[in-house]
């Protein structure tokens, strides 16, 4: 039987990140928790299964979306960065 997620929490330390949807078809929503130096900017990167980056920004706010564009449905890998530190990781389905 297939398994539906409707949303993912990633928890790395003293940060959380909600993704919902996730999977997701046309457009998805992150929200990072406790995150103390959002004001110096984050950094999202997309990974697509082989490790090619295929989408990457920098945002000053805390929530934002994600759209769909041109990216193929598949698995991906996100990875969000403060000042130039990872801190959260992560995976995101297109349908």
């Amino acid at each position: 039987n297939p398994v539906n997620v409707t949303a993912v929490e990633e928890h790395t330390d003293q940060v959380k990140v909600s993704i919902y949807p996730n999977p997701m078809t046309d457009q998805t929503q992150f929200t990072v928790y406790s995150l103390e130096s959002t004001v110096y900017g984050l950094q999202f990167e997309l990974f697509d299964v082989t490790g090619k980056q295929v989408k990457q920004f920098v945002t000053r706010t805390s929530s934002f979306a994600l759209t769909k564009d041109d990216l193929a449905p598949g698995i991906y890998f996100y990875k969000l960065s403060s000042e130039n530190e990872p801190f959260a990781t992560g995976k995101l389905i297109i349908q």
